[in-house]
């Protein structure tokens, strides 16, 4: 089973800059496609930072659709890095198939997936609520953990 270690305590780039590769030792015995892996992840990174900068300007509902694309960048990154087939988009089913692809990860990683799912739609279309449009009615929530309203 590859086991893949909780990320620092460091800010999201750590010491390593945007798009960095995992430190040597997260997966260990692993035949990694760490090129394929880089492009994902500076992809998630960059998105991730829009996001940020989303709250930043009280753009929450793209800022909330952004943390569901950055999570799914880096997970089929890291899937196709794997060699994995990766589909859809549900950051849950996607950390399934690492799960089915022997990858262990703490359990709250799928609440935190399935919180991230609940913006994929709503986030950016209208017709997912009955009256008003996604900015005046997407949930602050991330804000607090990305910077101030």
């Amino acid at each position: 089973m590859v086991r893949v270690q909780p990320a620092s305590t460091k800010s999201h780039h750590g010491a390593r800059g945007p798009g960095a590769l995992p430190r040597p030792g997260i997966l260990r015995g692993v035949d990694l496609d760490r090129e394929e892996l880089a492009r994902w992840l500076a992809q998630a990174e960059h998105t991730l930072a829009s996001g940020r900068r989303d709250v930043l300007e009280g753009d929450y509902d793209w800022a909330a659709f952004k943390a569901q694309q950055a999570a799914e960048l880096a997970l089929k990154g890291l899937l196709r890095g794997l060699g994995q087939p990766t589909y859809g988009h549900s950051v849950k089913r996607l950390l399934e198939a690492l799960a089915q692809a022997g990858v262990a990860f703490p359990g709250e990683l799928v609440q935190a997936a399935q919180e991230l799912d609940i913006h994929y739609v709503p986030a950016r279309c209208p017709d997912a609520y009955p009256a008003g449009s996604p900015h005046d009615t997407t949930p602050c929530r991330l804000a607090p953990a990305w910077g101030p309203r």
